[in-house]
């Protein structure tokens, strides 16, 4: 009975230890059961011309995992007497599986030899991400030709959208390094900001269907011109 007290004890004891371990669900090296090299991040394959996308799903599924230092290069590999090396190691490699997990096998089987998650990320980045000119080229020609034809309002406009927010990623933000911006009285940026508005707006009111036409013909007589956002929700 005694030796039966004692054992019915020490496992409270350990059920109770189990309970207390609190799992660091912000900790980079935390793995989940349900982890495994075969997981595909995001919703799409990357089959090259779709890298924006690709990219942007990838990196959410990653910053969902709390993994994404190991593609931006801000959780370095651990030096080699770190209590870390390992686990940094094990997460790296996991990271990468990831990544050729997500990739058509084409694609795949060229960046197999990567030698770690930020390596791999940012060879296919060289590779698929840079060629600015030939793509920007592709996205106005589609912008160009885009008409609501049978399309209704939101429809059209979430079409037109996904172009510009591609185009928004590739072009990048405007950046100024000049110290002369800080003392600038003109609002330039806001100009340069409200110019890109009015001609989202004119593109978008450009493929709308002829029943519009005294719509269109209201929003360009509005002062100060709506965003193309007041105008979709006006249409």
């Amino acid at each position: 009975m005694a030796n039966s007290s004692v054992e019915t004890s020490q496992t409270n004891e350990m059920l109770s230890n189990s309970h207390n371990q609190v799992v660091n669900y912000n900790d980079p090296y935390y793995l989940s059961s349900g982890d495994n090299p075969r997981q595909q991040l995001g919703t799409m394959l990357l089959f090259g011309e779709n890298f924006i996308n690709w990219s942007r799903s990838v990196k959410m599924a990653l910053g969902a995992k709390n993994k994404l230092g190991f593609i931006d290069g801000s959780l370095s590999k651990p030096y080699e007497n770190s209590p870390d090396l390992n686990k940094w190691i094990r997460n790296d490699y996991m990271v990468m599986s990831w990544l050729t997990s997500s990739m058509d096998q084409v694609i795949t089987d060229s960046f197999i030899f990567a030698t770690s998650a930020y390596e791999l990320w940012t060879d296919v980045a060289d590779r698929f991400g840079k060629s600015n000119a030939p793509l920007l080229y592709k996205l106005h020609t589609t912008l160009i030709k885009i008409q609501q034809d049978n399309m209704n309002i939101a429809e059209y406009f979430g079409k037109m959208k996904s172009v510009w927010d591609k185009l928004h990623v590739r072009e990048g933000n405007l950046v100024y390094t000049c110290s002369a911006m800080n003392k600038c009285t003109c609002n330039l940026l806001k100009k340069v900001m409200d110019a890109q508005e009015t001609k989202k707006l004119i593109q978008f009111i450009c493929g709308l269907n002829k029943p519009y036409d005294s719509v269109k013909t209201n929003l360009l007589s509005m002062e100060p011109l709506p965003s193309v956002l007041k105008a979709y929700h006006i249409l």
